[in-house]
């Protein structure tokens, strides 16, 4: 399944789109590794769920209103 970036609304959404288009794709470069998307993916999926157990995350925790919505058509 592939999703083009520009119908995403979120920043997360847009986030695993890319990781639908190019999961190999190098998404962090730092001095002694690098990540791909599938790869910070898979991490920040492992951190979600360590949260989430942990009770730092639940299904209907309440966050503060985000600016973090884009509308494709904006410059």
């Amino acid at each position: 399944m592939t999703t083009s970036v520009a119908q995403c609304v979120t920043l997360a959404m847009m986030f695993e789109a890319q990781v639908d288009i190019h999961p190999a794709a190098v998404a962090v470069h730092a001095p002694d590794s690098t990540w791909s998307y599938r790869e910070l993916d898979a991490e920040a999926n492992r951190l979600a769920g360590y949260l989430t157990a942990a009770e730092y995350l639940t299904s209907n925790a309440k966050t503060p209103p985000s600016n973090d919505y884009f509308s494709p058509n904006q410059n």
